[in-house]
């Protein structure tokens, strides 16, 4: 079953996407996007994934909590089919972000950094990495090589952070307002 078992850190503000390569050799440079997304309510998410040589692609996703943890079903989707669902549907907020994904050779994971736009003149983007594990010793040792970048490990049980949150005005200023608590620069 597609059990989503996932771990977000808070990356430093400045820390450069581009480098990180050179900074953790044991990083490799996976894939890049710019992502749109779009939530329909009832854990059901449209996303558009802009690749750098053209290529688009659409998928229409479905989360769900449940005993063994939060399930997840993508299905690819037509051009037609995000569009009007786009237009018509998005009753839950969208947003934007650019992804680049880099593979870890010490771990076999794959972290995920996210740049968010926030739309505060202040603090237009923020960074946040997501790591999807089945194994926490590994995310563990990820997390810990790449300490010097990640300002904040985001718990479990902390919604702030949550791509559906931040997906709405309410949600991102609740966001910001975390990001000063913690005391990252603007």
């Amino acid at each position: 079953m597609p059990v989503e078992n996932e771990d977000k850190l808070v990356l430093r503000p400045g820390t450069d996407v581009e480098a990180l390569p050179r900074l953790f050799p044991f990083l490799t440079l996976y894939k890049d996007e710019h992502i749109t997304q779009g939530y329909l309510g009832n854990g059901i998410r449209i996303r558009r994934s802009n690749y750098p040589d053209g290529k688009t692609v659409r998928k229409l996703t479905f989360k769900t909590m449940t005993s063994i943890g939060l399930l997840e079903f993508e299905q690819a989707i037509s051009a037609e089919d995000y569009n009007v669902l786009l237009a018509e549907k998005v009753s839950h907020g969208s947003l934007r972000k650019r992804r680049t994904s880099f593979s870890c050779i010490r771990t076999g994971l794959v972290l995920e950094v996210d740049r968010f736009e926030t739309g505060d003149r202040e603090r237009p983007s923020f960074l946040m990495a997501e790591v999807e594990h089945n194994s926490d010793h590994a995310y563990e040792n990820l997390r810990d090589a790449i300490a010097p970048i990640v300002a904040h490990e985001v718990a479990r049980s902390d919604r702030t952070f949550e791509n559906a949150r931040l997906a709405t005005p309410d949600g991102m200023r609740a966001a910001l307002a975390r990001l000063d608590e913690l005391g990252l620069p603007r």
